[in-house]
């Protein structure tokens, strides 16, 4: 397999530590640096996508489902060794159906599930908003002609500041017509507001569901679902001086 190093590495946000983020789909061999021998980790599935309204029977979608969320401490690894991670994209939409779920995000032998693809549609009525966080937090019911607002995400303050991921798609306003349900908070798209605008997709990196598409007579695609990610932490460790050392993921080290 090939190497996955992260995209990005912080050593600023939580005085310390160390941050690693892998933010780009696709999976790969992280060597975890030397002298870290435990870490923090938060890895986030694939948002799935809202469904797509065909304009004639299959009229209004419900939200994609947030990727799962999996977070931990005190995780125990060895320095030189080799993990796997993988960043699951999110769920794309389809022609005329509910759409695809997203993929699953690796750690080692951590997984965080993709979010499932739209669940239901309506010739009548708006649709529900998708869950967050996998099955976390319960969709937003429509009311009136107006779309349920996709489930809230799931909080996590690893990065050293606290944050929400897998939000929830809205779901599609009815044929009457009505307005898109929001998005859930961190990441779920909006629904579509019947017939006049596009569903949104989840935002990348967050795990985020995508919007369900609504609309009569023409095509009205859902939101696809947003990627995932995955986050580790560690406490520098200290080096023979009595600095410490970020480790080997790093351009330097500082002592403190």
């Amino acid at each position: 397999m090939v190497a996955k190093n992260p995209d990005t590495t912080d050593t600023a946000s939580r005085p310390g530590y160390t941050i690693a983020k892998f933010t780009t789909v696709g999976s790969g061999d992280y060597t975890i640096p030397a002298g870290v021998t435990t870490v923090e980790y938060l890895v986030v599935g694939g948002g799935g996508s809202g469904g797509t309204s065909n304009g004639s029977t299959k009229l209004s979608w419900r939200g994609g489902y947030g990727g799962e969320v999996e977070a931990g401490t005190g995780f125990a690894v060895t320095p030189a060794t080799t993990v796997t991670v993988t960043v699951g994209d999110g769920g794309a939409h389809a022609s005329s159906s509910a759409g695809n779920p997203g993929a699953s995000s690796v750690f080692s032998t951590v997984t965080a599930r993709g979010g499932f693809e739209s669940q239901g549609y309506s010739s009548t009525t708006a649709m529900d908003g998708g869950w967050g966080g996998y099955d976390a937090n319960a969709g937003g019911a429509y009311s009136g002609t107006t779309g349920g607002t996709g489930g809230g995400g799931v909080s996590n303050s690893i990065t050293g500041s606290a944050y929400a991921y897998a939000g929830g798609g809205g779901g599609a306003g009815s044929p009457a017509p009505g307005a898109g349900g929001a998005g859930g908070t961190s990441g779920g798209g909006n629904g579509s507001t019947f017939a006049s605008n596009t569903a949104q997709n989840g935002t990348a990196n967050t795990g985020g569901g995508g919007g369900g598409g609504g609309s009569i007579s023409t095509t009205q695609y859902g939101g696809n679902g947003g990627s995932g990610v995955v986050i580790i932490a560690w406490l520098n460790p200290v080096d023979a001086a009595g600095g410490i050392s970020c480790g080997s993921a790093c351009m330097m080290c500082v002592g403190m």
